[in-house]
Parts: structure tokens; sequence; C-alpha cells
């Protein structure tokens, strides 16, 4: 991506700082200092240049952020300008051109589009992607989308004990195998993981979740409530938290928190001890009562 960056008109610098910014989807000058590589007095540059390229924003604040705009409409709304500014010039000199900017002009024209495609294709994958930080490798950090939610949670590993609470059925893929399923559980067994789980009391009316915490529950301590109240949460051995804030939305547009400071952890735990004393067993026999009375319905329709 970096060399179509260049193809377009952007400088070394400018790319490198599009570059990082793209990737942690929003930061403050020194973040985008630490992630380019770039001396500070040269980010401010690139910053300059690349907000009256339009391609990134300025967030007011303290200290001011700035984020990369959707990587489609940037990208043409600043080929059209380019294109329009050699249109001017072309216009203005028409006797006097110079080949240099012919040859501009039929990059511009012929050659920029093809590159465009592609640095908008490359682009908005890491747009869609990519976490929108907070602070860098700080206590707390946004991530939009189902995706980034799942990639961070694989980089974490439960070695003790795991508490979650869950509305949806995020946890539990409808795509996981009984036989998946079940190597979990001998993992968890072997390794004396201990997992404690509240669930919204709507989930034992669907099949497949009823079928899964069946599997599940010779592992994992379940409890449900009607309405939980904290929608989705996960606690990994009181050192890493992930909490949902953003619920009714699309895949993309899911927001949750990413927490490593140890005060909140323990608030959001104490949290969830409280909900959990409140909340009712969920036991084999209820389980396999929600199957038959799923089964029967079935039948009857």
């Amino acid at each position: 991506m970096k060399q179509l960056l260049m193809n377009i008109g952007l400088n070394e610098n400018e790319t490198k700082l599009y570059l990082a910014l793209l990737k942690i989807g929003k930061g403050t000058i020194a973040e985008c200092v630490k992630i380019s590589g770039l001396p500070r007095s040269s980010s401010y540059s690139a910053i300059k240049a690349l907000i009256d390229r339009g391609v990134i924003a300025e967030i007011s604040g303290k200290p001011a952020r700035f984020c990369c705009l959707p990587p489609k409409e940037a990208f043409q709304k600043y080929m059209d300008a380019r294109t329009n500014e050699i249109d001017r010039l072309y216009r203005e000199k028409l006797e006097k051109i110079e080949d240099e900017h012919k040859n501009e002009m039929k990059h511009i024209k012929e050659i920029s589009p093809l590159y465009i495609d592609e640095l908008i294709k490359q682009a908005e994958v890491i747009y869609d992607e990519e976490a929108l930080s907070i602070d860098i490798d700080r206590d707390v950090m946004l991530l939009r989308g189902e995706k980034v939610a799942k990639k961070f949670l694989d980089q974490f590993i439960v070695k003790k004990e795991a508490k979650c609470i869950s509305t949806l059925p995020i946890l539990f893929d409808e795509r996981q195998n009984p036989a998946f399923r079940k190597e979990i559980v001998k993992q968890l067994l072997k390794f004396g993981i201990k997992q404690k789980v509240i669930i919204e009391t709507g989930m034992l009316d669907i099949p497949y979740l009823v079928e899964a915490f069946r599997i599940d529950i010779e592992a994992v301590s379940f409890k449900h409530l009607a309405d939980p109240t904290i929608r989705k949460l996960m606690i990994m051995d009181n050192s890493i938290a992930f909490v949902g804030v953003r619920h009714n939305a699309s895949p993309e547009e899911y927001i949750s928190i990413l927490v490593k400071n140890r005060e909140l952890i323990k608030f959001l735990s104490y949290g969830f001890d409280t909900l959990w004393n409140k909340a009712k067993p969920v036991t084999i026999e209820l389980l396999d009562e929600k199957l038959e009375k799923i089964k029967s319905a079935g039948e009857q329709t």
C-alpha cells in the first residue's frame, strides 16, 4: 500500500503517517510519532499535508487527535481535486504548457484510477477491521466491530478463571460442532480452568445454544438472569476484561472496550459477583427439560 500512496502523490513522510493512523484509527501526535517512527517535526508537516489533501481530519480536544476519513470517499475527492487542478492549469496555460504537465495529466487521468481502486480496496480492509484506540498500550482501548473484538479475544488465554456475561450468542458460535466443543471442555477440565457464565434467560429457548450449554456444563458453571443489566462482559484471570457497550448494532458497528486497568477490573468483577449471587442456576436437568420442550414444540408444528 505504501507504493500505491506514493504513486498518487503522497510523499514518504505523508505515506508513513497515513499508514500509522490508518492502523490505529485515531491518535494524538505522540501516538502517530510512536507508530510511524517519524520525528515529531516531520509528523506535524505530514499531518498538515494530509489534512489539506482531505484524507485525514483533526478531532478537537486536549490533546488534539487525528483520524483517517473513510478511504473510498476521501481518495475519490482527493483525486477529483487533483484532476480539477491539472485541468485548471491546462486551461490557463494551454499555449505554454510544459511537457511535464502533459505527462502529469496523463498520469492522473489514465493511470492513477488504477492505483486508487487498489488503494481503496486495501485501505478499507484496515479501516473497517482495525481497533479504534483511545490510548495505545494503555489501560483502556475502544474496539470497533465484532471481528476486532474476536481478534483481540483470541490473543488472550485464560489460565485460571474466567467470568462472563452474555445476552446474545456471541460466546457460543452455532458453527462450532459438538466434537469441537467437547474438546474444549476436555481442555478446561485438564488444566483446571474455572468458568462462570451468566446468560440471559431467553437464551435457554434457543435450540443450538441449549445444546451447546448441555456440552459445556461439564466444565462451566452457568446461571441465568432475565435482565443481567451488564449486557456483555468477560473477565479473564482478573487481569483483562472486555465490556460490550453498543449492542443493537451491525457487526461492523459493534463497540466493545478492552480493559487492563486493575482497579476498573476489580469494580467490574464486583459487579459480576453481585449479579452471580442474584442469578438462578442452570442445571443439566433444566437444560434437558428445555431440550424436551423444544423437541415437543417442533413435533406439534
